[in-house]
């Protein structure tokens, strides 16, 4: 079965994304590695169990938080993928798509501990690309992912729920348009210590058909669900997370293993 796949450079957010951070700049990195041998159908069929996809990312990101313009929080952030993917005998090397993101936390109670942030982000076509090629890092189309977090905290208790949804633009040389998304994620841990959190996690995403030239393609929509579990250390001035998700439930895309973390210091 040959086809284009481009990697899909959406902020790989990890716990603790959605909760405004102190006034100041951050920096962080996400390693995230991706297997999966298993390619489905459009009724969730395994179409191969042989199909030797691999990513191996350095997601670089850059954050400032702002606590003192408006009455709550408000943050800028850019996100740049780099690495290697590779399909069978098909590879491609270099940087992806670059992500710019803004969002207002309209909620940011500290004493119930509740938080609710409204944002988008914006990714450009600043990846590799070649219609020619199998694999490629970058889309070739901007997106736009509007997002809407809430996080709640009680006793040791934490939990996240996210829901952001992807539109994707037209590819100019091909033609094609990946069906808009629906992405959910969730997230319940237990602080086992005041500065160890260690929880579970479930994510889902739904996709709409494709369309070529402005036609339909029609049962070509994507579906996914993810879930794993995640652990995360905060130091002063400095934390780490890592994650791992196993895939299942999917169609018309690859199923497979993800690998995250995330190291971010308070610059």
């Amino acid at each position: 079965m040959l086809f284009v796949l481009c990697v899909n450079s959406a902020t790989p957010e990890t716990r603790f994304e959605w909760t405004p951070a102190p006034q100041g700049a951050y920096f962080t990195v996400y390693p995230v590695v991706y297997d999966a041998s298993k390619l489905t159908d459009r009724d969730g069929r395994t179409v191969t169990n042989d199909l030797d996809l691999s990513s191996y990312l350095g997601v670089f990101r850059l954050t400032y938080y702002n606590t003192t313009t408006f009455s709550n929080t408000w943050a800028l952030t850019a996100f740049l993928p780099v690495g290697r993917v590779k399909l069978q005998e098909h590879s491609d090397s270099g940087i992806g798509d670059l992500t710019i993101g803004a969002g207002y936390w309209v909620l940011d109670d500290k004493t119930s501990r509740t938080s609710l942030l409204v944002g988008t982000f914006i990714d450009l076509p600043t990846g590799n690309f070649d219609e020619d090629n199998v694999v490629n890092l970058g889309a070739n189309v901007f997106k736009l992912r509007p997002i809407v977090a809430l996080t709640k905290s009680f006793d040791r208790f934490h939990a996240e729920v996210a829901l952001k949804y992807n539109i994707y633009g037209k590819e100019p040389k091909t033609g094609i348009k990946a069906g808009d998304e629906i992405i959910g994620e969730g997230f319940a841990g237990y602080f086992f210590r005041p500065n160890l959190i260690a929880g579970g996690v479930f994510n889902a995403l739904a996709g709409r058909n494709r369309t070529i030239h402005g036609e339909a393609d029609p049962g070509t929509g994507i579906r996914k669900y993810q879930a794993g579990t995640s652990i995360c250390w905060i130091g002063s001035g400095f934390s780490v997370t890592i994650g791992a998700l196993k895939e299942f439930g999917t169609r018309n895309t690859s199923e497979g293993f993800l690998l995250t973390g995330r190291l971010s210091w308070n610059l």
